[in-house]
């Protein structure tokens, strides 16, 4: 909306079984499959933000199909569906990137990132998706209006 060049690009994804913070945080029995993706985020060519998010498999079945010519979760999630999820909660915290995240992101891991934990969950109140984002401290300022 601001005009930025902005763009998404899916690193890696795959199908299995959630961990105990994804069971708990999506309320899921440990033998209900997930999908885990790693996005990497763009502004203006240079990479912000690598997040991981889980969703339960029912929610979006075969969603390896649309991953293809990936540019959007969102747009996915809502052309194929009909999903539009709410944000129910965020945590926020300033912390020092792993390695890989650093590597990633371009940045030394001296730069310090913004780790957000959120879960989406659909406007009747059930979890629909769990992720943590991992920001470029450097390239980030965060706006919360109450």
């Amino acid at each position: 909306n601001l005009g930025v060049v902005h763009q998404s690009k899916l690193l890696s994804w795959e199908k299995g079984l959630p961990s105990r913070v994804e069971m708990k945080n999506l309320l899921l029995s440990e033998n209900q499959a997930v999908y885990r993706l790693e996005i990497l985020r763009f502004i203006e060519e240079q990479p912000l933000s690598v997040t991981t998010t889980i969703m339960p498999e029912e929610e979006v079945p075969q969603l390896e199909i649309y991953l293809q010519e990936f540019k959007s979760l969102y747009q996915i999630m809502l052309d194929h569906y009909q999903l539009r999820p709410v944000r129910s909660r965020s945590i926020f915290q300033a912390s020092l990137p792993i390695l890989r995240h650093a590597k990633i992101l371009e940045i030394p891991e001296s730069i310090p990132i913004i780790q957000i934990e959120s879960l989406m969950k659909h406007p009747s109140g059930n979890p629909i998706e769990y992720s943590i984002a991992r920001i470029r401290g450097d390239m980030h300022k965060c706006l919360v209006e109450f």
